[in-house]
C-alpha cells in the first residue's frame, strides 16, 4: 500500500495514528510527505540470530500439548426416582456421555463429565505418574465423588448423580517450531531502534493457528511474547512485514 492510500484512509476514517512499514526504506520525499500528514514511517530489516546480543540462543520454539482422551463414563446413581423410567434415563445416556450436562442443584451451574475429567487430572498429578514426553499414552481409570448435588435432567425429571467413573488415557507431546524470521524495526527519519523480534512457524493450540513472536525493546528489561492468530492463512504460511 503506497502513502497516498495511507493518507486517503487516514482522512476517510479519521484515524488518530497511521504507521507505514517498509523493508526497502523510504525516500527523503516520502518521509517529508509522511511527516506532514503525521504518518509514522518505520523500516524493517532481517537479522541473523548472532545479532541478538544478550538473548539466549533460541532457534526453535518448543510447544507441549497434553492430549486427554475420555473413552468411557459411568454414572453412579444412588436410587432412581419413581417418576423416572429406566428407558428415559437410558435414552439420555445413549448420547455423547462425555459432554452430557450435569446441573448443580445449589448454584444451578452446569458442568460436563469431560470438564470433571480434565479438572481431576489437573488436581491429582499422581494419576499421571507414568507419563513421559513423547511416550505412549498412559491409561487412567478413576472415580470422582460429587460432593455437591448434581442432577442429570431427563424428560421424566432430574436424576441425582452421586459419582462418576472415568476411563481414558493421556499423552504428552512436544514439538519444536523453527525460527522463520528474525528482524529489527527502526524509525525512518532517525534510524532509532524500536524493537527486535523473532518469529516462529505457526502452531495449533485449541484449534487456532497461532504464530509465536518474541519482541525486545531497547532500554526495557525482559521481552514480550505475542501469540498472533493467523488462522486465515495456510498452515505453514508466515506473515512477513511488507513494504
Amino acid at each position: 500500500m503506497d502513502q497516498l492510500q495511507l493518507i486517503g484512509r487516514r482522512l476517510r476514517f479519521n484515524l488518530s495514528r497511521v504507521t507505514a512499514v517498509s523493508t526497502t526504506g523510504f525516500s527523503a520525499a516520502a518521509i517529508e510527505v509522511a511527516g506532514r500528514f503525521e504518518i509514522d514511517t518505520r523500516e524493517f530489516r532481517e537479522l541473523c540470530p548472532s545479532e541478538f546480543e544478550g538473548w539466549p540462543e533460541l532457534i526453535g520454539m518448543p510447544h507441549r500439548t497434553e492430549i486427554r482422551y475420555l473413552d468411557r463414563v459411568e454414572f453412579g446413581i444412588e436410587s432412581l426416582p419413581p417418576t423416572v423410567s429406566t428407558e428415559c434415563l437410558n435414552e439420555v445416556l445413549q448420547g455423547d456421555q462425555a459432554n452430557i450436562t450435569l446441573r448443580n442443584v445449589i448454584t444451578n451451574m452446569t458442568i460436563t463429565p469431560r470438564e470433571i475429567f480434565t479438572k481431576t487430572l489437573g488436581n491429582n498429578p499422581e494419576l499421571l505418574r507414568g507419563l513421559r514426553l513423547n511416550g505412549p499414552a498412559v491409561p487412567v481409570d478413576f472415580k470422582v465423588n460429587l460432593n455437591e448435588p448434581y442432577m442429570l435432567d431427563t424428560s421424566d425429571g432430574p436424576v441425582l448423580i452421586a459419582l462418576l467413573r472415568c476411563t481414558g488415557s493421556v499423552r504428552l507431546l512436544e514439538e519444536h517450531k523453527p525460527l522463520v524470521v528474525s528482524g529489527e524495526y527502526s524509525r525512518s527519519p532517525t534510524g532509532e531502534k524500536i524493537s527486535r523480534l523473532r518469529m516462529f512457524e505457526p502452531m495449533e493450540i485449541l484449534g487456532l493457528n497461532l504464530q509465536t513472536e518474541i519482541h525486545e525493546s531497547p532500554g526495557r528489561p525482559g521481552s514480550t511474547v505475542v501469540f498472533r492468530n493467523i488462522s486465515e492463512v495456510p498452515h505453514k504460511a508466515v506473515k512477513k512485514p511488507k513494504s
